[in-house]
């Protein structure tokens, strides 16, 4: 389906640079990265609107009902930062699962995929800011952006077996050596197999390796309905990953799009359903966004 379809006017080739010289608003200068992030998610917002697109998950409510949700929240931030009531900083604190929120419900609504992919490159750099640099490289890998990811060399987070083995798969070395768990179950199991298959090239082991591991997720899934947006009071009803195909997924979805950029993407071996389920991370079409000009230059 052509592109022009989706009236996302706001989406940019990479490499382009929307910052004002000076002062944005009266949120901050705007050399503070907080800041320019905060600015990035507003011009975003600026532009957001219903795909135009067939859906490619069902809901519970309509998607434009989800989106007016969601903006109303972002717009209330915005207006307490330009009061000089919230940091920045504090704002990408507290808008973790709205910015999910956002990508997700593009995605569900058939966005084409440097849509959505943008809202999660958003948060990335708002996890990698914040130090959570485990949730920037998952997020990042989704949303294909590479440089970012790439220039993530090491965390000092103790990392689980999923979030280890990912960032092996990514060729990285986290500085905590991870302790096997005796509770990791099936999904842990199907994380050690995968990083086993992976540094043996073996295709159809990876292809087993993703095929357990995409069912343990849909396992932990089944725990939430498949549309986990809420209308109700609760200011964080919408959770990570907002909808099925981002709960324990994000980290499937990670891993295969680590898989395709190694020449070693789960094939038709593993069946139509499971690869549907990886569509976030098998996908063409990277965020556009460009999300490493925003992290500070090292040294």
């Amino acid at each position: 389906m052509a592109q022009s379809r989706y009236r996302f006017a706001h989406i940019r080739k990479r490499g382009a640079n929307p910052m004002p010289p000076g002062p944005i608003g009266h949120i901050g200068p705007a050399h503070d990265p907080y800041v320019r992030l905060t600015h990035a998610c507003f011009e975003e917002l600026d532009g957001l609107t219903v795909p135009a697109g067939p859906p490619r998950r069902a809901t519970t409510v309509p998607a434009s009902a989800a989106l007016d949700e969601l903006r109303a929240r972002l717009r209330h931030f915005q207006g307490e930062m330009v009061a000089r009531r919230m940091m920045p900083s504090y704002f990408l604190g507290l808008t973790r699962t709205t910015l999910f929120g956002v990508g997700s419900i593009l995605y569900a609504a058939g966005a084409p995929h440097p849509a959505w992919r943008r809202w999660f490159a958003l948060r990335a750099v708002g996890a990698r800011l914040l130090g959570d640099w485990s949730e920037a490289v998952t997020l990042g890998a989704v949303a294909g952006e590479w440089e970012f990811v790439d220039a993530i060399d090491g965390t000092e987070e103790k990392l689980d077996v999923a979030a280890d083995t990912l960032w092996r798969i990514l060729g990285k070395h986290p500085k905590h050596e991870r302790v096997p768990s005796e509770d990791e179950g099936r999904w842990g199991e199907a994380w050690v197999a995968l990083a086993t298959a992976v540094a043996a090239r073996d295709e159809p082991r990876v292809d087993r390796a993703m095929s357990a591991l995409v069912d343990a997720a849909l396992e932990e899934d089944s725990r939430v309905t498949a549309d986990r947006y809420d209308l109700g009071a609760s200011a964080d009803s919408l959770v990570p990953w907002g909808w099925a195909a981002f709960c324990e997924s994000g980290q499937a979805c990670a891993a295969a799009a680590a898989l395709k950029r190694l020449g070693l993407p789960p094939s038709d071996r593993i069946g139509v359903a499971r690869l549907r389920y990886l569509e976030p991370g098998l996908a063409e079409g990277a965020s556009w966004l460009g999300a490493q000009r925003f992290v500070p230059a090292q040294g």
